[in-house]
């Protein structure tokens, strides 16, 4: 009887001890198939620059970014805008007369880049504009800031109006030229941007792409004045230089302090595909990694044929979609799993080439312009945002507003995968969860065995015991009792 219990107890462990070891319907591994081949995005930490953007020019969407938030100086590539402001308030021809604010710079290794303006020197504007793309001369921004505003304070207050308007929210001005000051920043996403307006001004892309300029005599010269280009994409100044060429740039503009490290706002341009690369705070001693993560962005871009889609079919004011494309739109996604690094939270594309625009009057575009903050965003998703969503997925639309009027819509697009809890991965397409298998099988093919040997166990024991009973019944009617 003894031994058969221990049999009975040993035969019940196994069956938890195999319970127990056995997965129930774990969560299986995820077994790949094969997916569709795409051209692999650089690797940010490969990239020795603090802040990197990647824009497609035609869209306006990011391709790739390394920080494209982070509060960086521009140093001189906030003559882009110092640029875009003088083309919109004058004339090429436009003849300006330098003040006294060309005479507050130094030159020389330690000093600032110059043309060589003198106090009362006639020139043109042209002139000016090359100096600032090519020369990137700190001289002609403060001649072109006095000429637009009277002073360069007023034409300050110009620049910040202007990067608002632009949805630039990332950016503050405290001059024309870019020389330093901890209360002049930007980021290299608001730079991207800036650029791409830029570029639609053509006198700003065709000097951009220039490697040379000559400056004619002037009424305080003899001669001539030859400006190089210092975007060495584009241009070379030494036999050296020649290695950082690349034959498909076409701009814009580069600048370099000690506070702001090596910095490059480079376009470049393929067949129909175009791009922009915003590069800060390059920490190499002489600026040369800027070039190559420039062509290392730039060949991404290409190669990921990301620009392959027909040139953005849009009508309208084109500071309309670039103020647009300055707000951020988030949404929070239900049933996001944990691993989820965002817990959920959704920022959403907007894609703009198809929009719906509404005729707008001139009253319009102007509170638009002077008041982007005044916009109302609102969403319409064609279903309640859930996970799993996979980047690219098309969730609805969104209409944009001011003063009560519907101006624009556009469609909205998951700008990342979302997984599900306890599914699979959103983030991996090309992945599919298997049924499990041997490894892990249903708890019900263990536990049944082990009932019914429990109850066969249960049944023989009963069995015994009726035995044994019946004997001892039989053995009592036998027996002779003597009383003493």
């Amino acid at each position: 009887m003894k031994r058969l219990f221990i049999s009975v107890f040993a035969l019940l462990l196994c069956a938890a001890l195999s319970i127990s070891a056995a997965p129930v319907w774990a969560a299986p591994t995820p077994t790949p198939t094969p997916a569709a081949k795409e051209t692999a995005a650089p690797d940010p930490a490969s990239l020795s620059c603090a802040s990197a953007v990647l824009m497609d020019a035609s869209s306006g969407d990011i391709v790739f970014s390394k920080e494209p938030n982070k509060r960086v100086y521009p140093a001189s590539t906030t003559k882009i805008m110092t640029v875009l402001l003088l083309l919109e308030n004058k004339k090429l021809t436009d003849v300006v007369q330098c003040g006294r604010e060309v005479n507050a710079f130094n030159s020389g290794p330690n000093g600032s880049s110059l043309v060589g303006l003198k106090q009362n020197e006639r020139v043109t504007v042209k002139d000016l504009v090359y100096g600032m793309l090519l020369a990137s001369g700190n001289d002609a921004a403060a001649a072109a800031a006095v000429a637009v505003s009277g002073s360069q304070d007023a034409f300050v207050t110009k620049m910040n109006q202007k990067a608002r308007a632009l949805g630039l929210n990332g950016t503050h001005y405290e001059n024309p030229h870019g020389l330093h000051d901890d209360n002049h920043y930007t980021t290299a996403r608001d730079m991207a941007t800036l650029a791409r307006v830029a570029l639609q001004n053509e006198t700003i892309a065709a000097a951009a792409a220039t490697d040379k300029y000559t400056i004619p005599t002037t009424n305080l010269t003899k001669s001539t004045r030859e400006l190089i280009n210092t975007n060495r994409l584009v241009a070379s100044k030494t036999e050296a230089d020649k290695k950082f060429l690349y034959q498909y740039a076409n701009g814009l503009k580069t600048g370099s302090t000690p506070k702001a490290g090596n910095c490059l706002v480079a376009s470049a341009k393929k067949g129909s595909a175009s791009y922009i690369a915003a590069i800060f705070d390059d920490p190499s001693a002489d600026g040369s990694k800027r070039w190559s993560i420039a062509k290392t962005l730039f060949d991404y871009g290409f190669s990921a044929d990301q620009g392959s889609v027909e040139t953005a079919n849009r009508s309208g004011d084109p500071e309309v979609y670039s103020i647009i494309e300055g707000i951020t739109l988030k949404e929070q996604v239900s049933g996001a799993d944990q691993s989820d690094t965002q817990n959920g939270m959704l920022e959403l594309d907007v894609k703009l080439d198809d929009a719906q625009v509404t005729a707008l009057s001139a009253e319009t575009v102007t509170a638009i312009k002077t008041s982007p903050s005044s916009i109302e965003a609102t969403k319409n998703f064609t279903k309640a945002l859930s996970a799993p969503i996979k980047k690219g997925d098309t969730l609805g639309t969104v209409t944009y507003a001011i003063n009560n009027q519907p101006f624009l819509t556009g469609t909205l697009v998951a700008s990342r995968s979302v997984p599900a809890t306890g599914g699979a991965d959103a983030s991996q397409p090309g992945y599919v969860v298997e049924p499990p298998t041997e490894s892990g099988f249903p708890v019900l093919w263990v536990v049944i065995p082990a009932v019914l040997l429990l109850i066969i166990l249960l049944r023989i024991m009963s069995r015994r015991r009726s035995a044994r009973r019946r004997r001892r019944r039989v053995s009592r009617r036998r027996t002779t009792y003597y009383n003493f």
